[in-house]
C-alpha cells in the first residue's frame, strides 16, 4: 500500500529537518508515541535505530522499531520500520517553498498477516492518520520557531 501527503511549513527545510530527526520531538507530532527509545548512538544518521512504543485506541499498545536508510541534510529523510501487523519505509522530503518548506511525505506499507485482506479497505483509514500527523508536524514546528522568536 502506498499512501503520500504533502503541507507547507512556515520554517526553512534546515528548521524542520533538524526537528524531525531529533527523537525528543517525535511524541510532539506523533501523539500515539508514548515512548521513544534510541537503540544506537551517534544521533540521527545512516543505520540509526529506535524504538518507540506506540498506543492506539483500537490497537492497544505495542512497540514499532525504525531505522535510516538514508538521508540527505535539509532535503529528505527515508526510514524503515516494522511492527506487529505492517512493515515499510516512510520518506520526508523537503524542499524550499517561498520562505517556508514544502514536506512531501510518502509511506510504502506492507500490511502482515490476517490484516492483509483488510488493507485496500483501511488505506483511507491510513491516508487520513498520514495527513493529521504533518498538520500536527505543522503546528508543533511553526510553535516552537514563534516561542524561540
Amino acid at each position: 500500500m502506498r499512501v503520500h501527503a504533502s503541507t507547507d511549513i512556515a520554517v526553512t527545510p534546515a528548521r524542520l529537518f533538524d526537528y524531525v530527526t531529533t527523537l525528543e520531538h517525535v511524541k510532539r507530532w506523533q501523539p500515539d508515541v508514548v515512548e521513544t527509545r534510541s537503540l544506537t548512538e551517534g544521533g540521527c544518521r545512516v543505520g540509526a535505530r529506535w524504538r518507540a512504543t506506540v498506543e492506539e485506541p483500537r490497537r492497544g499498545r505495542f512497540e514499532v522499531e525504525t531505522w535510516v536508510i538514508a538521508m540527505a541534510a535539509n532535503e529528505h529523510i527515508v526510514c524503515g520500520f516494522d511492527e506487529p501487523t505492517s512493515s515499510g519505509q516512510i520518506e520526508y522530503r523537503m524542499t524550499s517553498v517561498g520562505p517556508g518548506t514544502r514536506v512531501q511525505a510518502t509511506a510504502e506499507l506492507r500490511i502482515k498477516g490476517f490484516a492483509r485482506w483488510f488493507s485496500l479497505a483501511a488505506k483511507g483509514f491510513v491516508r487520513r492518520k498520514f495527513e493529521s500527523r504533518l498538520r500536527l508536524l505543522r503546528e508543533a514546528v511553526e510553535l516552537e520557531q514563534h516561542l524561540q522568536h
